[in-house]
Order: structure tokens, then sequence, then C-alpha cells
């Protein structure tokens, strides 16, 4: 096993179904397909990350690999680190003059990659006149030489430390002129950057989403509002607009709240009811590379993989625009897409308090506007939480059914009738049987053993799936609706939160 360092660069990724991250041998790991499969990549992509005030320990690689290690893979701030273009680009070589330093220079390159395949690896291929060290999100990566001066590393997808930007260091100890040239076979639907896209650096408006209140007098509720730049919620998953990011009730809260600051592009975290649908439209008909749908955010590129999974970072082509319309009780929100191919939908979603009740009310239409027939399922992720109470023993669910779960979760809940009662905080996801697809059982009271507070949730509509999940964070039950429409047909339905303080619970 060897590390390495580097001088003048060819660096290579390529496809492969071999190696494993952190491992090396003298043999040859490239097949003779893959040999001839490289193409060249601009070498205008390079950038050299330079400390504007060095110090001792203090490098631009370890600083990146900080970054990284806090799964935040932006550059820092302007302050710390400064860019560097080549000075030279002819094709695929870059070159960099030489440059005053305190350890090794580092030159940095993106990889988005949209999907973990399991059965794909990337395979780097290194020629230097140095040896080169080469990370991946802050981790080294290991190798074999071909001859004195190249190596080859091969890293399996499912290695990698995420789905979406990853960031390649490749490190050189020297202060004179640096020489870079890349090739690289296709890396199936990945994409290589010179930098973060303005969309995708979650440094940006973590604080300043601009949002407003609605209020009945008894309940008051921010709601955060779309913005062409400061969405409070940047992620693939959730509908970008009506986050509820606060909501009190007689001086008490009952969602997951937001923060003063926080990740806009942590996929999984939401406040309020926040809904996905969970199947993207205009999949099946778009080519990898071409857009698809997901409704309620915007047009992501397909990629190879044959299913849609919600759970991938897919490449952001567009957000779709929301129209807002605004009294002191009530928030509306509307959104008019024209898609590809023919797909096409409107969605209203209507926020409201009720006069003189301890309730949010929140309906919902949506039309299809396209020549397709659509088929779509909807969730609402309910991020209750009441006050500072942590999520886990206390906090209990009651059911107008008796609940079954097909696996054994007896650790993490407790099963009586027609309840369940949180054991611990620990992050659980389950799928909840028994109930029947009618309105009847879209209906949840929330509570807890030592509060007053409770939350009651109903549905209008006829279930079509039932989960739970709870983490530190908050406790989610997550009633589906799914509909289908032929061109010009709609659909309604309603979700309603009442509030509560019993005077039976214990204080």
């Amino acid at each position: 096993m060897q590390q390495l360092f580097v001088y003048g660069i060819a660096l290579t990724l390529l496809c492969g179904l071999q190696g494993i991250l952190g491992t090396a041998s003298r043999a040859n790991t490239m097949d003779t397909d893959a040999r001839t499969s490289l193409q060249p990549v601009d070498g205008a992509l390079w950038r050299e990350a330079v400390v504007t005030a060095p110090e001792p320990g203090r490098t631009a690689s370890s600083l990146l690999a900080h970054d990284a290690a806090a799964q935040l893979p932006v550059p820092p701030s302007a302050d710390v680190i400064r860019w560097r273009k080549p000075t030279r680009v002819v094709g695929s070589t870059a070159t960099f003059t030489g440059q005053p330093h305190h350890g090794p220079r580092a030159f940095v390159l993106y990889l988005f990659n949209p999907i973990i395949y399991r059965d794909h690896a990337f395979c780097f291929r290194v020629t230097a006149s140095k040896a080169p060290i080469l990370s991946i999100n802050g981790s080294p990566v290991n190798g074999a030489y071909e001859d004195e001066s190249t190596l080859v590393c091969s890293v399996p997808s499912h290695a990698l430390s995420r789905a979406g930007l990853n960031r390649l260091v490749v490190e050189v100890v020297d202060e004179g002129e640096i020489t870079l040239a890349m090739q690289a076979t296709n890396p199936r639907d990945c994409k290589w950057l010179s930098a973060i896209p303005p969309a995708l650096d979650s440094t940006r408006h973590r604080h300043d989403w601009p949002s407003t209140v609605i209020t009945n007098g008894l309940v008051r509720a921010r709601v955060a509002l779309p913005h062409r730049e400061k969405y409070y919620y940047r992620g693939h998953r959730f509908e970008r607009a009506g986050a509820v990011t606060d909501l009190e009730y007689a001086g008490h809260r009952f969602f997951h709240s937001a923060g003063d600051i926080h990740d806009p592009l942590n996929t999984g975290l939401m406040v309020g009811p926040s809904e996905e649908y969970f199947q993207a439209i205009a999949w099946d008909d778009a080519q990898p590379g071409e857009p698809f749908i997901k409704i309620g955010v915007g047009l992501y590129e397909k990629a190879e993989q044959k299913e849609h999974a919600w759970y991938n970072p897919y490449w952001p082509v567009r957000t779709f625009p929301w129209t807002t319309r605004k009294r002191r009780d009530a928030i509306t929100f509307t959104q008019t897409v024209a898609g590809p191919r023919g797909w096409g939908y409107r969605y209203v979603k209507r926020l409201s308090l009720p006069p003189n009740a301890p309730c949010l009310r929140i309906d919902y239409t949506f039309t299809n506007s396209g020549d397709k027939p659509i088929m779509a399922e909807q969730y609402a992720h309910n991020w209750v939480r009441f006050d500072d109470l942590p999520i886990g023993k206390g906090y209990r669910l009651s059911f107008p059914f008796t609940p079954h779960i097909a696996r054994d979760v007896s650790a993490q809940v407790a099963l009586s009738a027609r309840q369940i009662a949180l054991l611990t905080g620990d992050t659980t996801h389950m799928m909840l049987e028994g109930w029947q697809p009618e309105a009847a059982h879209n209906n949840v009271v929330i509570s807890h053993a030592q509060s007053p507070l409770q939350v009651t949730m109903f549905g209008n509509f006829p279930l079509s799936q039932l989960a739970l999940y709870f983490a530190k964070e908050a406790v989610c039950v997550e009633p589906f609706v799914r509909f289908q429409l032929v061109p010009g047909e709609s659909y309604s339905w309603t979700r309603e939160y009442t509030f509560a303080i019993s005077e039976t619970a214990a204080p």
C-alpha cells in the first residue's frame, strides 16, 4: 500500500467494477477496454486552493478535508481560501504558475454523482513526474503504480461518502510551475465541475430566507416564502412552498421549528407538515440526460437508473416558481408547470387558520394541465414536537384502529390496542398496517405522558400508505394520498391539525 505525491498530473476517472477505497498493489488494474475508452476532460476545470493567511498546520488540503468531514462539500469562505484559475489551458492540460506554499499545494475538482451504484466503481489513473496525494471528501485514496510515474486507484461508487457533490483534491509539494491534465471515461451520469453551483452551495442563505406570519388570534404560524434563490429548503425532496417554520398556540410549540441558522440543502430535515410527492412524473418517457418532474420542486435530469428513487439527489435543471397570495389568516401558493414532452400541472396549496379555532388547515387542488395521464402520491412528513420535550419515551400515538407492524420493533415502540408508545428517540422508520383505505382511519392523536399538549391530525381522503418515522428532531406520522388524473381532471384533498391543551393529561 502506498501513498503518492504530484507534480504534473494526468488524472483519469473511469467506470469499472473492481478495486476498493484505500487498497493498493502493483497489479495492472485497467483492462484493454478501459485504456481505450479514455477521453480528455477540459483542463479549465482545475482550480488551485490558496490559503489567504497561511500558518503552521493550516494548509489548503487540511481545510478542505475538515470541510468535507463536516459533510459540507463547499469551499470555505473567501477570507480563508482564494481560488486560482489556470494561467494557461490547452485542451485537457492546465498550467499553474509557481506559488510559494506552506505545505502541499492543493488542486481541486468536483464530481456530482447522482446515484450510489452498488455495481459500479470509479477508477483513477494519475500520471505525474512526482507521485501525487489524492483524496476524496477528505479521505486519502491509495493505489498501485503501473510504472514509476503512473498511479491507478479504484473506488467503488458505494465507498464514496455521499451521493451528490464530492470533492477531489490532488496535492503537490512544489513551488514551481505545475501542469495538470486529466482524461476520463464517461462516468455514467456524473458531472465534473470546477466550482459548486449556487443552487447546491449550502453556505448561501442559511439564515435570511423570507417568511411571513398568519394568525387567527389563537394560532400564530410563520410560513417560509418561495424565492428564486432564498428558499428555506433547497433540497430535492420536499415542496418548497408552505414550510411552517414555527407555530404557536397558547404559548406552546407543536412542531419542530426552524433555528436561526440551518442547512437549506439538508434534504432529509424539514419543519411543520412538509409534503413530498413520492414518485416523479415524466420519468418513464425520459431518456437518460433528459428532464423529469419532481412535483412541487422542479426539473431534474434523469439518470441511467431504470427506476426513480426519491432519495437520490438528481442533477437540478430548473426550479419551478410559485405565486403567493396572503391575507391575515391564510396564504395560498400556486404552481403552474408546462413541462417537457407534454407534461403539465397546476397545483394550489392553501394554508389557513379557521376563525376562533386552534387549528391549521391545508387545502390542496391538483389539476392535470398537460396531455399525459398523471399518477401521483403525496405524503406529509408532519414533524411534531411539543416545545422542547425530547423525542422518545412519553410520546404516544392513538389511532381509530389497532396498528400492526410487520417487523419486530419491540425495542423501539410498544404496541397496544389502538396505540403506539415510543420507547426510544433513536432514528426509526416503519410502515403501519391495520388501517382501512377510508377517511375515518386517516386520524391520529399525538400526546405526551408528561405534557398537556396534544395534536390531532386528520385527512379527508382514504389512505394509500401510512408510515411512522421518529428521530431526535420530531415524531412523524406520515399519511399518504394517491390519485390518478387524465388530462384536464382535478383532485382536491385536505389535511387538518387541531391543537389542544388537555386538562386530564399529566402536568
